[in-house]
């Protein structure tokens, strides 16, 4: 094989290295198959210091560097960012070496520039006087060459792969602040319902003292249930499972669907057939009925009626939630259950969201349909888990 072929193989294996380690293993085996010398090393600019890692027919001391504040043709090369050629190491005063008793006479020092700086020196040195040739010193140019791109393609992939890093985190970061930006916001959204709740008992109880106590007990109520949503959310964001307990689920219904009663115009109907103890996660799927017959009541700003039934069929629970409000328009209703779709001009977009996830976190499924100045209806359908303790 040629010197030409030999460095493109050479140049080739430098295109491909992932590492400073096999960049410049590739340069020092390089040398070998490209010219004749006495000994050959590769000098690393570290710290003031040029340091040789890499080197070939010379022992040199594991101490050994050349201080780039001092004296040498490979310092004069690291300055000058340029080829250094002594014929005869005697008659140049900047000469020096590891082993003075080598017989060493002639050096070629070539830089290899990478990124605008010398971040390295090839040295060749031969044993008798002006023995590299003009040709070995082209081949060790052209080399640096390679060596240097080398080095700066692999630095930019360093540098890449440092931002992509970088942005990666930024990202983690955002999605952290968009996740607890999106639980605050549900905090919100739902936490209107038992304060609504405690509101409209207190107009109440002074229209009507006679049911003070009656009030009170519901106004117990919906503090128990803010503290048990509450408390929810904090099991949401150490991202706990689903928690299943047997669970009264006609009650629960009934409750999530009763949380606006007192709202002026609004008739609650609630028909609910016993249902069963059945294994789900009352606290969230009173906040899916909740937030279902919220919803309702806002699209009926006039006054109307809300109805909601619970049913067995066959293997499962069927809960619907239906209005005599406004309805959707259809070209909404494929976005309906997205996180920050609303209809509502002050809506989030937040509740309808979690009731699908809560729905279907339970394997059911939930689907609305709508006619705009009739009314819509949303119906749950939930896989029958009867509890057999």
């Amino acid at each position: 094989m040629g010197k030409c072929a030999s460095l493109n193989k050479r140049a080739i294996g430098l295109a491909k290295a992932r590492s400073v380690d096999s960049i410049y293993s590739t340069a020092i085996e390089a040398i070998e198959s490209l010219v004749e010398f006495g000994w050959c090393g590769i000098g690393i600019v570290e710290g003031g210091y040029l340091r040789y890692r890499y080197y070939r027919g010379l022992t040199i001391p594991e101490s050994w560097s050349v201080p780039l504040d001092g004296r040498g043709v490979t310092v004069r090369t690291v300055k000058t960012a340029e080829t250094q050629y002594v014929p005869d190491v005697r008659r140049d005063p900047d000469y020096i070496s590891p082993n003075p008793d080598d017989a060493v006479l002639s050096e070629l020092a070539v830089p290899v520039v990478a990124g605008g700086e010398v971040r390295a020196v090839i040295n060749v040195e031969g044993g008798g006087v002006d023995s590299i040739t003009g040709e070995d010193r082209e081949l060790v140019e052209a080399l640096a060459l390679h060596v240097g791109s080398a080095l700066e393609r692999l630095s930019e992939i360093e540098a890449l792969e440092k931002s992509v890093a970088e942005k990666t985190q930024e990202l983690l970061e955002a999605s952290k602040m968009v996740a607890a930006g999106r639980v605050a916001a549900t905090v919100a959204h739902d936490i209107k319902g038992p304060l609504q709740l405690i509101k409209n008992m207190v107009y109440l109880s002074k229209r009507r003292p006679e049911r003070l106590g009656e009030f009170l007990d519901k106004i117990v109520d919906a503090v128990d249930y803010a503290n048990d949503m509450i408390e929810g959310v904090k099991q949401a964001t150490k991202e706990a499972p689903m928690v299943l307990t047997p669970t009264d689920l006609s009650k629960v219904i009934h409750e999530g669907a009763t949380v606006v009663e007192g709202v002026a115009d609004i008739v609650i109907d609630v028909n609910v057939e016993e249902l069963g103890t059945q294994l789900v996660d009352g606290v969230k799927m009173r906040r899916v009925v909740e937030n279902l017959v919220r919803n309702a009541v806002d699209a009926m700003p006039h006054g109307g009626t809300v109805k909601v039934t619970a049913q067995i069929q066959g293997d499962f629970i069927v809960v619907t939630v239906g209005d005599t409000g406004v309805g959707i328009p259809p070209e909404f209703l494929p976005r309906l259950f997205r996180a920050f779709e609303s209809t509502k001009t002050q809506g989030m977009g937040l509740g309808l969201n979690f009731c699908r996830q809560t729905v279907e976190a339970h394997g059911g499924t939930i689907e609305a349909s709508s006619e705009q100045g009739v009314g819509t209806t949303f119906t749950i359908r939930l896989p029958r888990r009867p509890d057999a303790g």
